[in-house]
C-alpha cells in the first residue's frame, strides 16, 4: 500500500452572512456593554471595583469574543457534519473571561501607564487566541483538522492589537456615542481575528474517523445568542440605567437638602446699632414649604444698648453732669 498523498484535498468552507451579521452585531453589543461598565470602573475602589471589573470581563470575553465566536462557527459549512465537545466548549468560555479579567485588573490599576497597557494587551490577547483554538478543539468532524501556521500567527498578532486597543478605547473613550463608534471598532478587530483563524483552517475527509458526537453547532449558537443579548442587556442597563447618560455612582451618599436654618444672634456676634434702635422691629419675610411668611424679628440689642444696665450706668452718669445747672 503506497504512502497517502500530503495534498490531500481540505473541503470548501462557505459561510451563511446572515450569521455573520449575527456574529458582528453580537461583538458590537459586547464590546459597549464592556466600555459601559469600563467607565465605572474608572470611578470605583475595592470591593465595587472587582464587581465591576468582573462584569466588564463577561461583557468582553464571554459575551463580545466568545459567544461572537460560536455564532461564527454556525455560519461556517463544510461537507461534513460538526458538533462540540461540552467540556471544552465550557473551557473556552472560561478562558475568555479570565483573560479578559486579567488584562482589565492590570491595565485598571493606572490606566496611563503604557507598559501596563502593553502588558495587559498580551495577556488578554494572548488569551483570546488560546479562546479561539481552545474552542476548535471542540469542533469534532468526521475528518481531520489541520491549520496554516502563517494565518495562525497572524490571528494572534490581530488578537493582541486589538486587546490592546480595546482596552485603551475602554479607559479613555466617553460619552455615548462615542463608544457606539469605539464598539463597531473593536467588532471589527474581534471579528478580523475570528475570521483570519477559521481562514486557518483546514479539514480534510477522512472515513476511518468515527462520526462525531457532541452538541450540534446551530442549536449551541442559537442559546449562546440568546443567553448573551440577555446578559448584555443586564450588564448595560447596570452600568448606565439605560442607553443614555450614566447614573450617578452611589459610592458616596448623595447630598441632603437642607432648609435655611433661622437666625440667631449672640452679643459677641451683633454689630452696634444706632441709639434706640432697641425698641425697633424689621419685617423678615422667610421661604417656607410652597408659601412665604411674614416674620418680626426684634433688633438685636447692641452690647452698649439701654438693655445693659451696667453699660447705662456711665451713659446716666454723663448726661446728669451734662444737665446740672451752670453755677
Amino acid at each position: 500500500m503506497g504512502p497517502v498523498s500530503a495534498a490531500a484535498e481540505h473541503l470548501h468552507a462557505s459561510y451563511d452572512p446572515v450569521f455573520v451579521l449575527l456574529s458582528f452585531l453580537l461583538a458590537a453589543f459586547g464590546s459597549f456593554a464592556a466600555l459601559a461598565c469600563a467607565v465605572r470602573l474608572r470611578t470605583t475602589t475595592g470591593a465595587r471595583q472587582l464587581a465591576w471589573t468582573t462584569l466588564t470581563a463577561v461583557a468582553l470575553g464571554g459575551c463580545a469574543i466568545w459567544s461572537m465566536h460560536f455564532v461564527g462557527m454556525v455560519a461556517y459549512g463544510i461537507e461534513l457534519s460538526i458538533t462540540f465537545n461540552e467540556a471544552v466548549t465550557a473551557l473556552s468560555l472560561l478562558i475568555a473571561v479570565v483573560v479578559a479579567g486579567v488584562g482589565l485588573t492590570v491595565v485598571a490599576a493606572d490606566p496611563d501607564n503604557v507598559l501596563r497597557l502593553l502588558t495587559g494587551g498580551v495577556v488578554a490577547g494572548a488569551g483570546v487566541a488560546a479562546m479561539h483554538y481552545t474552542g476548535m478543539y471542540a469542533m469534532h468532524t468526521q475528518g481531520t483538522i489541520s491549520y496554516a501556521i502563517p494565518l495562525v500567527g497572524l490571528s494572534i498578532v490581530i488578537a493582541v492589537v486589538a486587546s490592546t486597543a480595546a482596552f485603551w478605547i475602554a479607559f479613555h473613550i466617553g460619552g455615548v456615542s462615542r463608544r457606539i463608534v469605539a464598539s463597531v471598532i473593536m467588532a471589527v478587530a474581534v471579528c478580523g481575528m475570528h475570521y483570519t483563524g477559521m481562514a486557518a483552517t483546514r479539514v480534510t475527509a477522512d472515513p476511518a474517523v468515527p462520526r462525531p458526537h457532541g452538541v450540534d453547532p446551530f442549536a449551541m449558537g442559537t442559546i449562546t445568542a440568546f443567553t448573551a443579548s440577555i446578559v448584555l442587556m443586564f450588564i448595560i442597563f447596570a452600568a448606565t440605567g439605560g442607553i443614555g447618560a450614566p447614573i450617578p455612582d452611589h459610592h458616596h451618599p448623595p447630598a441632603r437638602s437642607e432648609k435655611p436654618a433661622p437666625a440667631s444672634f449672640s452679643r459677641a456676634d451683633s454689630n452696634p446699632s444706632p441709639r434706640g434702635a432697641a425698641h425697633s422691629h424689621q419685617p423678615v419675610s422667610t421661604a417656607g414649604a410652597g408659601a412665604v411668611t411674614t416674620q418680626v424679628i426684634p433688633s438685636p440689642v447692641p452690647h452698649s444698648s439701654a438693655a445693659d444696665p451696667d453699660a447705662l450706668g456711665p451713659a446716666r452718669k454723663n448726661h446728669r453732669l451734662s444737665r446740672s445747672p451752670r453755677r
